[in-house]
């Protein structure tokens, strides 16, 4: 569910490969909190952690359970041969300058201003946040 929300990961399997995947389709239905709903019908309290745990200990339940969100996500293995590959690399992102963009409205390579909040950790174990803007270059396609 969470690669379904963020469009993207790169998948470790048990024998140290890897795979990167890309959202590229939905059935454009509308999403519904799963959480909400599992913990609706089984009376469990709104937790992910309890959720997950209860899914991962009655797995025969889980494809109902999981329905209860009508959208579906498709996605696609990222070809290790892409042409894109350079500016799509995975590997090669920078923290707080690469970005991910649907290239129907915005080119790779393009670059923009995004501005924010920012967490640092200015004193060990306390956590502030401050006024941060960055160049940032598109650089992951999310295609459609």
């Amino acid at each position: 569910m969470n690669i379904h929300i963020q469009g993207s990961a790169t998948l470790v399997f048990e024998d140290g490969s890897r795979e990167v995947i890309f959202a590229i389709y939905t059935n454009a239905l509308p999403f519904r909190n799963y959480i909400e709903a599992i913990s609706k019908i089984k009376n469990l309290p709104v937790d992910k952690h309890v959720i997950n745990e209860y899914l991962e200990n009655n797995p025969a339940e889980a494809p109902l359970l999981l329905s209860e969100n009508p959208r579906y996500v498709f996605f696609k293995i990222r070809d290790r041969f892409s042409p894109n590959k350079g500016i799509n690399d995975i590997e090669n992102l920078i923290q707080y300058r690469s970005i991910a963009v649907d290239t129907r409205y915005i080119p790779l390579g393009s670059v923009g201003i995004l501005s924010g909040e920012k967490r640092v950790t200015n004193i060990p174990g306390k956590t502030e946040f401050s006024n941060s803007t960055f160049f940032v270059t598109s650089q992951i396609l999310v295609e459609q």
